[in-house]
């Protein structure tokens, strides 16, 4: 067993690393089935969107981009 080091503690290794990708190389890109079932309801006329819940996703994206790209008070 290789040791880390303190500070690697908590990376995966590469082996690791490499399994993740592979099984990512076999997530479809878009999940037909469901595409699918949108498509029956807009047709249907039953699709409906919840414009206030848009807002809200699009207000916590917009947060979350600004904690990463804001740089920390404390290494001001």
């Amino acid at each position: 067993m290789v040791r880390k080091k303190k500070s690697d503690a908590n990376l995966p290794d590469t082996a690791e690393v490499q399994r993740f990708k592979e099984l990512t190389k076999k997530i479809p890109d878009v999940r037909q089935e469901k595409v699918d079932a949108i498509k029956k309801k807009i047709e249907a006329g039953e699709y409906k969107i919840d414009a206030n819940a848009v807002a809200s996703k699009m207000l916590e994206l917009v947060q979350d981009i600004r904690k990463i790209t804001t740089p920390s008070k404390i290494n001001r």
